[in-house]
């Protein structure tokens, strides 16, 4: 491994917001675009790499409004709308993210790896790629192109669900699935408190180093 790269937009925190959902513009009630897109992308990237190392996050707040897409007022917006990190994996590969607020026209998620044998690119219509329909594609060797790296049926086990047209719930069918699996087996394969209070942490920890640039 080489380097890994991911871009991504958090859907929420840019232009417009919903009427439901003016409270992820408030700093102060933690759910931004650091803690929630941004966190959720990291922790991926920690599972299937491995814990970025002298992980080094900077926000800025390039957006200080929002307008409500219902009645069109604005909304203050404290929270930040750009993440930037970089740091190391465990292997010593170049591990960069950059995650922004609203919605883009081109790229909303992808996630790139790159080795001395060949390349891994993850997509995603969306920067929640928790929740997200993905998309992997590979090339190696002597390969000048990506092709597509169909995911095994055997994941899919939850019937009646498309991963794809039914993402969001696809996703949440299959972590109560993994729950189910973990209380009958007595295995630990979802996420539990402890762990995302460790990601938090983690977070909390390296994006208030002293000189970082806050807009």
């Amino acid at each position: 491994m080489l380097s890994t790269t991911v871009v991504g937009s958090g859907g929420a925190w840019g232009g417009t917001v919903r009427p439901d959902s003016h409270y992820v513009l408030d700093a102060a009630n933690g759910a931004t675009l650091l803690t929630v897109p941004f966190g959720h992308a990291l922790d991926a990237v920690a599972y299937v790499l491995g814990e970025p190392e002298r992980l080094r996050i900077r926000t800025a707040a390039r957006r200080t409004s929002a307008v409500d897409a219902e009645s069109g007022r604005s909304v203050p917006m404290t929270a930040p709308d750009q993440v930037v990190a970089s740091g190391r994996l465990p292997g010593g590969a170049v591990a960069t993210f950059h995650y922004r607020g609203g919605t883009a026209r081109a790229t909303n998620f992808r996630w790139e790896s790159n080795g001395t044998e060949g390349d891994l690119l993850l997509t995603a219509p969306t920067g929640h790629p928790q929740l997200a329909p993905v998309t992997l594609e590979g090339g190696r060797g002597t390969s000048t192109g990506l092709a597509p790296l169909p995911v095994p049926d055997s994941y899919v086990r939850v019937p009646h669900l498309d991963p794809r047209t039914d993402a969001p719930a696809f996703a949440v069918a299959h972590a109560y699935r993994q729950l189910l699996d973990d209380l009958r087996e007595g295995t630990a394969g979802v996420p539990d408190f402890a762990h995302g209070a460790a990601r938090h942490r983690s977070i909390a920890a390296t994006a208030a180093l002293p000189g970082d640039w806050v807009y």
